[in-house]
């Protein structure tokens, strides 16, 4: 009976990893645009999903991941001090292994998260069959048990968006607000201490 507690504890660990990271870079860039471009949104979206990178990691990469996840997931449950490191490797093999229904890619560079993401708006009346092709930078950090992200850099199809539609603290700020409602994210916040991005890696420590 305690073995398969255990197994339903890991489970909700790693779906609440990952699709808090998914859903801040995905979810956060898209929301953000949508929000600043609804009225005139369609000329900033595509009939296809972008071309994006795919990234194949050996069977060796994926069981090395799942193995530093479990070991840091153990480390929560036993309440003692861990960290988990993850490279921006690490988050497109995760992409390739979940059932996230996005195209996303990653990169990592000194203390901000790049992406590309290809966001399907199917969800959205309006939008259907189109495609967000949305390229993002960001910090993020945690305070106050709470997820923060600090958008730096925001282009659709390589363009960077005009002028009247850049991204303000206000909006960043209400889209958090609504990402940290969430339950993963909930269950994500409750048993770290803090997440950031440093030399290259996103830091996940308890």
């Amino acid at each position: 009976m305690e073995k398969t507690k255990t197994k339903k504890r890991g489970c909700l660990f790693w779906g609440c990893l990952t699709l808090s990271i998914f859903f801040l870079v995905g979810g956060g860039c898209t929301t953000l645009v949508v929000r600043k471009l609804y009225l005139a949104a369609i000329p900033y979206t595509e009939e296809k999903p972008a071309d994006l990178p795919v990234y194949q990691p050996s069977p060796e990469e994926v069981a090395n991941l799942k193995q530093r996840i479990a070991h840091f997931r153990r480390a929560v449950e036993a309440d003692r001090p861990a960290e988990l490191r993850l490279s921006a490797d690490d988050l497109n093999a995760l992409t390739t292994i979940t059932d996230w229904p996005n195209k996303m890619f990653f990169e990592l560079e000194d203390d901000e998260i790049h992406s590309k993401v290809s966001f399907r708006l199917e969800p959205i009346p309006g939008f259907s069959g189109r495609y967000l092709n949305v390229n993002c930078s960001m910090k993020i950090f945690l305070e106050n048990e709470q997820l923060g992200a600090i958008f730096t850099s925001m282009s659709i199809d390589g363009k960077q968006l005009p002028p009247e539609m850049s991204v303000t603290e206000v909006d960043t700020e209400s889209v958090m607000k609504e990402f940290n409602k969430r339950k993963e994210v909930k269950a994500l916040v409750k048993n770290v201490k803090d997440v950031y991005v440093k030399d290259g890696e996103l830091v996940f420590k308890r």
